[in-house]
């Protein structure tokens, strides 16, 4: 092929090709100055830079598309939003026992203030409310969920733990950021993992307090019935007040936004909310 030939054809393969227009434009002046060996070097140049070029192109068009569908599967598998309080507790059980963990990870669901409000609601015509509770243990107790696809622990199996690592029948959150910093089996899970059991492990020791439920029950109603509750005495005020100022101090030794502070920080909102 001669030299006019080669240029001929470089001219059609940048006409066709998506470059931008000032690089054509540059290609076709130098082109001009260029004996048949360098024409020839080009045009195997350019050859090599589409594709190259569609290549990346169909690259990003598969991360796209990977990405579209990882988000399809997310919305699928997202719980839809529930409410207990339309629901028998048989059905609530059968919600804790087969389909929790979704719930579990969750940003939008929260099982504690879910529970709450069913029993709120319920408790003027149900005279059942601790068998109603031991009836959600059992379902916890019996869940082989898994807390997520890298985990060999099934929910019932990380509350069998839980319970062999700290036997209080009332724990607050500070036992359950012991629990996740002190188990070798935790300390393998991912942060975003040790989220998701904390949140069971909170869920777990509401189910075990049914006493602390009822009381707040009851200070429900009689806000209800007599307007706002009598403060509590000034005894109870002060240990309450020293109770913040210890977890306060326990606070600042996790770093800001760490799960441990996060959970000391909602223990100390609960007690002052108590106050």
């Amino acid at each position: 092929m001669n030299r006019e030939e080669l240029i001929k054809k470089i001219n059609n393969f940048l006409d066709q090709s998506p470059f931008d227009d000032r690089e054509i434009k540059t290609w076709k002046e130098k082109m001009l100055k260029m004996n048949e060996t360098d024409l020839n070097e080009l045009y195997n140049l350019l050859q090599e830079k589409l594709k190259i070029l569609t290549e990346s192109n169909q690259l990003l068009i598969n991360i796209a598309e990977d990405i579209v569908k990882e988000q399809d599967k997310e919305i699928a598998e997202m719980p839809k939003k529930i409410n207990f309080i339309d629901l028998p507790i048989a059905s609530v059980a059968g919600i804790i026992k087969h389909d929790l963990a979704k719930y579990l990870k969750s940003q939008k669901t929260d099982m504690v203030i879910l529970l709450d409000g069913y029993f709120i609601e319920a408790f003027g015509n149900n005279e059942n409310v601790v068998d109603e509770f031991d009836m959600l243990i059992k379902a916890v107790t019996a869940n082989n969920e898994f807390l997520d696809s890298k985990s060999r622990r099934t929910i019932s199996q990380w509350l069998k733990l839980y319970n062999q690592s700290n036997e209080n029948s009332r724990r607050k959150n500070i036992d359950r950021i012991n629990f996740v910093n002190q188990s070798n089996e935790a300390k393998k899970l991912s942060k975003e993992t040790v989220g998701y059991l904390l949140n069971l492990l909170r869920l777990y020791d509401y189910l075990l307090d049914p006493e602390s439920v009822l009381t707040t029950i009851n200070k429900t109603e009689e806000k209800a019935v007599t307007g706002a509750p009598r403060k509590t005495v000034s005894k109870n005020l002060s240990e309450q007040e020293k109770q913040i100022i210890d977890l306060r101090k326990i606070a600042a030794q996790y770093p800001a936004g760490s799960f441990e502070r996060k959970a000391v920080e909602e223990e100390i909102d609960r007690i002052t909310r108590s106050a």
